[in-house]
């Protein structure tokens, strides 16, 4: 949801940086990777991320069995909550073009994100940022 004044998209062809769409690793933090995506959890954030999808779930299949996309619904819990700054990289904003074994991906951080994507997808992703002009 937001309210859109510009928009510039193209169209990318099926290329993934990930070979896995769901995973969790456990390392410096706890990353959950989802597609292209990965989030990074302090083991606190982990445990309130964690209640709250289970009750998440329980309010969809509880409440709203029937939901579909025309008729949008919200869901949040005021004892849930993860402060919005990061315990591990606030306001981080950093790119990496990595080496052996995982030539021709880069990674994309911001604070506690990072896309992962081929370098052709990227080179698009600033060409398109570009064309965007936002003044």
């Amino acid at each position: 949801m937001g309210n859109t004044v510009r928009k510039e998209t193209v169209m990318l062809e099926e290329e993934r940086a990930m070979p896995f769409s769901l995973a969790v690793d456990l390392c410096e933090d706890i990353h959950l990777h989802y597609r292209d995506l990965r989030i990074d959890f302090s083991l606190k954030e982990w445990a309130v991320f964690v209640k709250f999808i289970i009750e998440m779930n329980q309010w969809i299949q509880t409440d709203h069995p029937d939901y579909n996309m025309t008729d949008p619904k919200y869901f949040a819990r005021n004892g849930l909550r993860i402060p919005t700054k990061s315990d591990f990289f606030p306001g981080r904003f950093q790119v990496e073009v990595q080496g052996p074994p995982y030539e021709g991906i880069v990674h994309i951080h911001y604070n506690d994100l990072r896309l992962e994507v081929p370098i052709s997808v990227y080179e698009k992703i600033l060409e398109t940022m570009n064309r965007l002009n936002y003044k």
